[in-house]
């Protein structure tokens, strides 16, 4: 995986090299997802005020900086690995022992793609009109509406990467 993330990101680095090697934020107060930020920690010993307080130790972050475009593209195709095969959950019945495992859909596995693109397009095709797909479950098989827009403009609005 590892190797098609850096072919990946070589790709990225090709065709946006102005982007590939800044910052992802430079804003301060900018909150980035903890794997995109590079820091530099110190830990410090405080001691009471009072002589019977006793000290204590804190971790402080002398430096915080944003990783690369590159670099964060790379730590997100790398961070997807594990759910290449699909996320899942194991359970046991608290009555007799039995376990069972569901598999769960969200935005690393091609099922939950393939809903989001399905959506899109029936979208699209409320919009601007189209044939839904030939299927036998469903009773609009084939069918042709008319859309109620001309040559629409989709744009697909989600949240951010940080969510």
């Amino acid at each position: 995986m590892a190797d098609r993330a850096a072919e990946c990101v070589e790709e990225f680095r090709e065709k946006y090299p102005y982007l590939a090697g800044r910052p992802l934020s430079e804003r301060d107060g900018q909150t980035l997802r903890s794997e995109l930020v590079e820091t530099d920690r110190v830990e410090e010993h405080v001691q009471g005020e009072r002589e019977w307080e006793r000290g204590f130790s804190v971790d402080r972050v002398e430096r915080a900086e944003s990783v690369t475009w590159a670099e964060g593209l790379f730590r997100f195709l790398t961070a997807r690995q594990p759910y290449d095969d699909g996320l899942g959950g194991r359970f046991e019945s608290r009555y007799d022992g039995e376990t069972f495992t569901v598999d769960f859909d969200d935005c690393w596995t091609s099922s939950y793609g393939d809903e989001q693109a399905a959506k899109n397009a029936a979208f699209q095709r409320q919009l601007m009109g189209g044939t839904y797909p030939e299927s036998e479950d469903s009773a609009r098989s084939g069918e042709h509406v008319e859309g109620e827009w001309g040559d629409v403009a989709t744009i697909r609005l989600t949240r951010t990467g940080s969510s």
